[in-house]
């Protein structure tokens, strides 16, 4: 591969590495978002009787939360992973790069 063909690539990493930075942001706040959520529903259900319909109906609310949650605790995940592969990729881009410029200085040393 060209020297402008690495830099191109180590942008190219960077970019995507940024938007799964931007992604794990993003899962993490609606996180918290369903977090606070759970916590009210979880509140109201202490000022009412227990088995009641709209203790039921809360209940239900929870559980459809925790399904959510669990959704975007697996996409967290997977963007995690896909995260340290371009991480690993951008690293040895990096030192070919590196590599390169080292190369040509001694070429050029010696020349």
């Amino acid at each position: 591969m060209s020297f402008a063909a690495e830099m191109a690539r180590d942008m190219l990493l960077t970019a995507r590495n940024n938007d799964l930075e931007l992604q794990m942001n993003q899962l993490t706040e609606n996180l918290m978002q369903l977090q606070s959520v759970a916590s009210s529903l979880f509140s109201l259900t202490s000022n009412m009787m227990p088995g009641s319909a709209q203790a039921q109906i809360i209940e239900v609310r929870q559980a459809q939360l925790a399904e959510v949650e669990k959704g975007i605790d697996m996409r967290l995940e997977l963007v995690k992973a896909q995260q340290k592969a371009v991480t690993t990729e951008m690293d040895a881009v990096r030192k070919v790069i590196s590599d390169d410029i080292q190369r040509s200085f001694k070429t050029f040393a010696n020349g």
